[in-house]
């Protein structure tokens, strides 16, 4: 089977009024059928179209009828056959006229199309199921699932003419993060007076207001709308573009829009430049997990909303994409912050600045208020070993050096805010994630010279145990200024910033100008790609060219103060590592694992099960710096979701593989 890329498959089906839960329905398709099942009649690969009958009695398919094209209800018609009840029927979409069996006059696009099912009663042509549906993946279906029902999800296993089997629905949402092109969301309320109604609910309780969402012609009803923010929502109350979330969920559940459950959509407050989010996710996520980011236009009622970043959710869905146990508690910073303290162990002490997102029934903060009592209060001289089973150290250096090099200062480093921690149990370790980056090249300040803010005597350093512990550590304190020097001569470099800008200049320059809604002026945008523009309140944001050439510039004299001298430039290198995608994935028996290393490096290639039990040891040692091949034969191992985890040096990165037997 060829590799599955994990394309989209976001799908929306209609009834007709007169059928309200038809019998007969379109119950799974397949658009791009590269190598999955052959039409037996001339051997070739064509795409199909599966009928269920999910009555109790025979259904005569005289009249009825399966199209491609709206216009043309009755393109393709049944013969006279009749279908048994719990049965299901196949249909080759292969547009060979002359072939025998059942066999329609039109293929199906797998860039995606219009799908119907209808039935003729007289002069009257009735729909009985219609359904438009979006890019489709090679060797992949669409089905229902239990059949019949209104659940459409995708199935790596298709059963063409047999019961859909219940499948891990397959990650697609590589679609609306695609960077290369602009999105575009039309929303229609339910209510006329809908932004009164939206500023209303969140001001009382960030509450949702349902809505229709329709995207590239695809519709999903009763999607939860709000505002969002603090000093964005307040700082656009003029005009009506404020910051948003989308939650798929809230209204329908199991609702997902390509296997996301919610969307962010940042106004760009205090970033005239459209960019600071968008390259500041693209820079910190060579580092750690983090969020993606994108463009997207909003428009409602046809009337364009505004131009924003749609930035992903830090949830169980992205856990589920960067860790191989998406179970454990994940907590927030709020937006009245936290510096990490121990306050002992009442988790009432921590609500003010902490907020758990996930297992609230459980409401156990004992892990957490475990690991901050070790992070305040371990000896110096244990501190590093002891904390290595509690917080993953290295990934804390890697975010306080981003903070430092692109002067984020509304996170941890600065306000306190803007941060997530993750209770990841099978590495035992919390893990820090980066949020709300919109005020990245210098646009919070914290009362700091941001171009010259000392990356060593950081001035509220007493006021942030993870940064002063980090700091205090000669071990630590060198691979965190080592990883400043990393950024800063790599993706964060004055010229990585540049190639950056420059290709979303391109990108997004048309949309900025047609926003009417937007914050700045359309000659800030431009202006503020280059150099500082100054908005309300005489308040001036860096631009994202000149702030990189500054801050950079500083930095360099900074390191020649801090990183010894003696140290060959060779050490300054931080390891690099990339782990592909298996191939093929899915996979029956063998899959090939591929990974390049910048530098030679220990390395330990392992395999976990969807419970995080080690199932095989791949490789475990020295290897040179180069791409690397190991091939995982799943001998006696079941069907089922299994993990690729590759840790090189102090780093780890994971894969998920689709076993099939």
């Amino acid at each position: 089977m060829k590799s599955i890329s994990f394309a989209t498959i976001l799908l929306v089906s209609f009834w007709s009024a007169s059928f309200a839960q038809p019998y007969l329905v379109i119950n799974e398709f397949m658009a791009e059928n590269d190598n999955f099942i052959v039409d037996p009649t001339d051997q070739n690969f064509d795409d199909w179209i599966e009928i269920y009958n999910g009555s109790s009695d025979p259904i005569d398919l005289k009249n009825y009828f399966l199209t491609d094209d709206p216009l043309l209800p009755t393109q393709w018609a049944f013969p006279d056959i009749t279908i048994s009840p719990a049965a299901f029927l196949l249909i080759w979409a292969d547009g060979d006229i002359g072939a025998t069996g059942l066999h329609a006059n039109f293929k199906l696009n797998k860039a995606g199309e219009f799908l119907g099912f209808y039935y003729r009663s007289g002069s009257e042509t009735i729909a009985i199921d219609t359904l438009n549906f979006g890019p489709q993946t090679a060797d992949v279906s669409l089905g229902r699932f239990p059949d019949g029902s209104s659940n459409w999800q995708a199935f790596a296993t298709p059963t063409p003419g047999a019961a859909n089997r219940a499948t891990q629905e397959i990650d697609s949402s590589a679609i609306i993060f695609d960077d290369t092109r602009v999105h575009h969301y039309e929303l229609h309320f339910y209510i006329p007076n809908w932004a009164d109604s939206l500023a209303y609910y969140f001001e009382h309780g960030e509450l949702y207001l349902p809505a229709q969402l329709t995207y590239e012609g695809q519709v999903l009803d009763s999607i939860g709308v709000r505002y969002k923010g603090n000093s964005s929502y307040n700082g656009s109350r003029r005009t009506p573009k404020k910051p948003l979330k989308f939650k798929f969920d809230k209204f329908k559940k199991s609702q997902t829009f390509y296997g996301v459950k919610e969307l962010n959509f940042s106004n760009c407050f205090k970033d005239p430049s459209f960019m600071r989010e968008k390259i500041g996710y693209d820079i910190i996520r060579k580092y750690v997990p983090a969020p993606r980011a994108t463009y997207a236009n909003i428009s409602i009622d046809g009337m364009l909303l505004g131009f924003y970043v749609q930035v992903e959710q830090v949830d169980k869905t992205f856990l589920a994409r960067h860790f191989i146990n998406d179970t454990d508690n994940l907590y927030k910073a709020t937006d009245k912050g936290s510096n990490l303290a121990y306050l002992g162990s009442d988790k009432s002490k921590y609500t003010f600045g902490l907020e758990l997102k996930t297992n609230e029934d459980l409401d156990d903060w004992s892990g957490l208020t475990t690991m901050l009592n070790k992070l305040n209060n371990t000896p110096s001289a244990v501190f590093q070993d002891t904390m290595a089973n509690y917080l993953n150290l290295d990934q804390c250096c890697r975010l306080l050096a981003f903070n430092m090099v692109l002067s984020n200062f509304d996170s941890y480093t600065g306000s306190g805010r803007n941060f997530y921690l993750y209770d990841d149990s099978l590495s035992g370790q919390f893990q820090m994630i980066p949020w709300d980056l919109n005020e990245t090249f210098g646009g919070y300040i914290n009362n700091w010279n941001i171009f010259t803010v000392d990356i060593v005597n950081v001035p509220n350093l007493p006021q942030r145990p993870l940064s002063r512990r980090i700091i205090e550590n000669e071990s630590l304190r060198q691979k965190y200024l080592n990883y400043i020097k990393e950024m800063m001569i790599g993706p964060a470099s004055y010229d990585s910033v540049s190639v950056m800008a420059e290709r979303l200049k391109r990108l997004i320059d048309p949309f900025v100008q047609a926003d009417k809604n937007k914050l700045y002026p359309y000659q800030n945008f431009l202006t503020n790609i280059e150099t500082d523009v100054v908005v309300e309140m005489n308040m001036p944001v860096p631009g994202i060219r000149s702030f990189s050439k500054r801050r950079n510039e500083n930095l360099k004299l900074q390191l020649n103060k801090y990183l010894p001298t003696a140290v060959p430039a060779e050490n300054f290198t931080i390891l690099s590592f990339e782990l592909q995608q298996n191939y093929p994935n899915p996979f029956n028996g063998n899959t090939t694992i591929t990974f390049s290393l910048s530098e030679e490096a220990d390395v330990k290639l392992e395999v976990f099960n969807i419970l995080g039990r080690q199932v095989a040891t791949l490789f475990a040692g020295k290897l040179s710096a180069g791409d690397h091949k190991f091939e995982w034969q799943a001998t006696d191992l079941p069907s089922g979701i299994y993990y690729g985890s590759l840790k090189a040096g102090s780093g780890r990165k994971v894969i998920k593989m689709v076993l099939l037997r």
